[in-house]
């Protein structure tokens, strides 16, 4: 759901910031007007992000930097607000991702509860779900 503050982070292997941005883009065609499921980007539709948890695509950021790293802080260099994301994810889950990976998807002011059962055959990972603004900046 859209909250002030919070930063959702998806890791993938899309290759391209082409592939990357396109997996979070929705449906603005005049048949996705009529229908929910079509509207929906695909990222929605792999973890269950319902219209009313809708995201601003104005807050997603995507990165490919077209290397694999199994680390936050390497994956998502260069993204806004870079300094204090990094800290977040640190504190929260440490520096290691479960697998290698080229891409991050990041939804700026947006909580994930990661309550949906994810399957294998999806395109990204849900690593976590930070608040950004209560970073301790003094540790």
């Amino acid at each position: 759901m859209e909250r002030k503050g919070f930063v959702s982070l998806w890791a993938g292997n899309f290759g391209t910031f082409k592939n990357a941005i396109s997996y979070t883009e929705k449906n603005y065609s005049d048949e996705a007007q009529e229908d929910v499921e079509l509207y929906k980007s695909e990222l929605m539709k792999d973890f269950g992000i319902d219209m009313d948890g809708d995201y601003d695509e104005d807050f997603v950021e995507c990165i490919c930097n077209g290397r694999k790293t199994k680390s936050i802080a390497a994956l998502i260099e260069g993204c806004s607000e870079c300094e204090a994301v990094t800290k977040a994810f640190a504190e929260a889950t440490g520096d290691e991702l479960p697998d290698s990976f080229d891409s991050a998807i990041l939804l700026f002011d947006y909580e994930y509860d990661g309550g949906t059962n994810v399957s294998a055959a999806h395109k990204a990972v849900f690593i976590d779900c930070v608040n950004v603004d209560y970073v301790d900046y003094d540790n």
